[in-house]
């Protein structure tokens, strides 16, 4: 990473003195159609830009070091000085969570680092940069200000920048303008501009080549990896839809163009490098399924289109399971699933698995070569060109053709390749072994009793069985389902606005009250995060600390000046949230533990609804660990939509103040555990809602979930057992108390201390005092039966 300072300061004597730049040497592929594209730019003429011009260039970055380093230092050599005067150009590169983190520049450099102790994806880092550049961005009259996308992994060439301005300063309008694209490893141009398809839905390039094209041509987008746009209409329109990757680009230059206005284009003349978007993709199935529609709604398509475009990724998982990567199918049927339910923020929902890893070139030749004499091998000449671009495959493929028996695999009509793929289905596989591409075709199901896949993302070895076909149908009658529910939901940009204030109503205020206890650093993580987050970065916050040993409180005088902090002399456990609501200025209050943080994006969206909702006491968060994106609640997935009368609670709660307080907030006599599903039940029996979103998830690094105390095991099941005798009618908590304490020690396993804590626990719960509950409260026992059948269907008992 020292190589990254020196960029770091290269930029600096770059920007701040003007001074005559050299231009990047690319090395050009004679037969490449870049060749004329450069060498006629050398005489073209020079590029004029008047008037004063100032640019920050944002560049997301996630352990990319390397690729970050070139980019830099093309940004270095970038030409700002013009015949019509100086640009300034400004660099902030957003850290998504890099290892180890990008370190910060020398000091005066016009380079600055923000980080993220998470990886926001794309959009959330351009979003991250997005926000710190404005945020302290003096306006001049005088000046012309620009934000410029560029990825990590892009390389531009020394005038692409002027070019780019020149463009927007010459038309006032366009909103914003990206240059063609090349291939870095190829050197031809594959995309200049982008379009959403009025039929399909489908996102693609506008022209594959800038032979022929005249001058400036408007397009319905500009992939990010390279675009200007002008700071006054990302000030009006807002930050980028938080997508994560794909599809967040094209929905928000639909966006832009629609509220004001002016167009985005593509110049010709300018010039980018970047690596092909139609590579084989694998996890990114997920995303580009589940956000395509934000695109096709944005572009103002029909609910046909959006079930036309669903059926298309019921087709490419159809082909993944028939070619064996039942893997991919399944991220195809999640990204249809979280896209019906409207769930199409942030990262991927919990339970999105992780793709089969690639095999080793290793792996693959000692398939080939380990084949039994006589054994029949298929190669793909689709698949032996791909051997002939990427040297990882090309001994496979040679060492393939190379085989006694070695046969092409034909092509033809699709009518042609079905019915051979019926017979081979039927009759078996007329190869032992074929070698295809990864992305695969009707010509190649059931080619061979094993498929070798090739892609430039990977290779994968698969064995399709007769059952794929079974699964397939599977498949299909699942995505038809959900394609029907997509193109019956509300329009995307419908979704995420703000729902609509209820007569009389007004905005709701926040305040945000964390409890923390020996937890510095996750503590400080807790606030960094809630920094990150435009709702909650200027709401007042309160950290009511439980007496730490650990210096916390020193550490939040310190690193969050503007906290609120009460100390604490003694360890009061849940009663310290009551202490900090009391406290509270706000009409809402979002209670977290000290490990955990709301997924950016939620909040405004539940302030929205209980603006919306004067019904509603409360909205609850599903907790979900940021790392193995295992939720804790899972009887969560037994649901498909939102609900108003959510049983129970977690580390991550909005509830109106005025409601906590007629609730009594969390019941002192709790101490610990089971105080927010009491919580909730008693919001329910005093006649208020409680909403749970499955898609509102807030992130917890609580590691509670992987050991329980003895301490847990009795005070868990003895406040369970207050929780039923106070929310339970007749059967139902008496079923309620059994069913906890048998599932206690079900937990307790082969610990004989957790038994026995358990049953302390247990008969103090039963035969103690029960706490008595709010003034007001009608319990029926509804809250409780709720939650019970709930947790059966997610055990398979309902």
């Amino acid at each position: 990473m020292s190589d990254l300072l020196d960029t770091h300061g290269e930029i600096h004597d770059a920007i701040a003195p003007p001074r005559p730049v050299a231009p990047v040497r690319v090395e050009i592929d004679p037969s490449s159609e870049l060749r004329g594209f450069i060498e006629g730019r050398e005489v073209a003429e020079p590029v004029k830009v008047s008037a004063a011009v100032r640019v920050r260039a944002l560049v997301p970055c996630h352990n990319r070091a390397e690729d970050l380093a070139l980019l830099l230092s093309d940004l270095a050599n970038a030409e700002l000085v013009t015949p019509g005067g100086v640009m300034t150009l400004e660099v902030i590169i957003a850290d998504n969570a890099s290892s180890p983190a990008i370190p910060g520049p020398p000091a005066g450099s016009m380079v600055r680092v923000v980080r993220s102790e998470t990886n926001l994806g794309g959009s959330g880092g351009f979003n991250l940069a997005m926000r710190s550049a404005l945020e302290d961005w003096a306006r001049d009259e005088n000046a012309a200000d620009f934000l410029w996308l560029v990825d990590s992994d892009a390389r531009v060439l020394p005038d692409t920048l002027a070019r780019l301005v020149e463009t927007l300063m010459n038309d006032a309008g366009l909103a914003g303008v990206g240059p063609a694209l090349a291939d870095p490893r190829t050197r031809v141009v594959h995309e200049v501009g982008g379009v959403i398809d009025p039929r399909s839905g489908r996102q693609g390039p506008m022209l594959k080549s800038t032979v022929g094209v005249p001058g400036v041509e408007a397009c319905d987008y500009v992939a990010s990896c390279c675009l200007l746009v002008r700071r006054e209409c990302v000030e009006r329109v807002g930050l980028m839809p938080d997508r994560f990757i794909n599809a967040d680009d094209a929905e928000w230059c639909l966006r832009i163009a629609r509220e004001t206005g002016r167009k985005i284009a593509v110049n010709p003349d300018a010039l980018a490098m970047h690596p092909r978007f139609d590579r084989f993709p694998t996890w990114q199935r997920y995303f580009g399924t589940r956000n395509a529609f934000g695109a096709i709604d944005a572009k103002g398509l029909s609910r046909r289109v959006r079930f036309r475009h669903a059926m298309s990724c019921v087709a490419k998982a159809i082909n993944q399971t028939l070619m064996g990567r039942d893997d991919l199918a399944e991220l195809h049927m999640l990204g249809l699933r979280d896209a019906s339910r409207g769930a199409t923020t942030g990262p991927a929902s919990h339970d999105v698995p992780r793709p089969a890893p690639s095999v080793s070139t290793e792996e693959l030749r000692s398939v080939i070569e380990r084949m039994p004499e006589g054994a029949l091998i298929a190669v793909d000449a689709e698949a032996a060109a791909l051997g002939e671009l990427d040297e990882r495959w090309r001994e496979v493929i040679e060492a393939a053709r190379g085989r006694p028996g070695a046969k092409e695999i034909a092509g033809g009509s699709r009518r042609a390749g079905l019915f051979a793929a019926a017979s081979r289905w039927l009759l078996g596989p007329t190869a032992d072994v074929a070698v295809v591409p990864a992305a695969g075709a009707v010509r190649h199901w059931f080619a061979g009793d094993r498929l070798v896949c090739l892609s430039e993302s990977g290779a994968w070895i698969t064995r399709p069985t007769r059952s794929a076909v079974w699964r397939a149908a599977g498949v299909l009658a699942r995505g038809t389902g959900l394609a029907a529910k997509i193109a019956m939901r509300a329009r995307e940009d419908e979704a995420m606005t703000p729902a609509p204030i209820a007569p009389g109503a007004t905005a709701l205020t926040l305040s945000i009250v964390v409890l923390s206890y020996n937890r510095r650093e996750a503590l400080a993580k807790t606030l960094e995060m809630l920094r990150e987050d435009a709702t909650t970065r200027d709401a007042e916050v309160i950290v009511v600390d439980n007496a730490s040993s650990d210096g916390s409180p020193a550490m939040i005088r310190e690193r969050f000046p503007r906290v609120n902090l009460i100390e604490l002399t003694t360890n009061i456990a849940i009663a310290g949230f009551n202490r900090g609501v009391e406290a509270a200025c706000g009409d809402v209050v979002l209670v977290l533990d000290d490990d955990s943080w709301p997924q950016r994006g939620v909040v405004e969206k539940a302030l929205s609804l209980l603006v919306a909702r004067p019904d509603l006491a409360a909205v609850t968060l599903l907790p979900v660990h940021p790392e193995m994106r295992t939720p804790e609640w899972r009887f969560a997935g037994v649901i498909d939509a939102a609900r108003g009368d959510w049983p129970t609670m977690g580390c991550a709660n909005l509830v109106r103040r005025a409601d906590w307080l007629a609730a009594g907030g969390y019941d002192e006599s709790f101490f610990l555990y089971r105080n927010d599903t009491d919580l909730a039940l008693k919001l329910l029996s005093l006649g208020r809602g409680v909403w749970f979103d499955p898609s509102w998830i807030a992130w917890h690094e609580s590691p509670a979930a992987a050991a329980k105390s003895a301490r847990w095991f009795r005070m868990a099941t003895r406040n369970w057992m207050w929780l039923c005798r106070r929310h339970g009618r007749g059967a139902t908590g008496m079923g309620a108390m059994l069913l906890g304490w048998l599932w206690a020690h079900r937990l307790a396993g082969a610990s004989l201390t957790s038994h026995a804590a358990a049953l302390r626990g247990a008969l103090r719960g039963m035969m103690g005092v029960c706490p008595e509950g709010p003034r007001g409260e009608h319990a029926r026992g509804e809250g409780l039966r709720r939650l019970l059948s709930l947790q059966r269907r997610a055990r398979g008992l309902g």
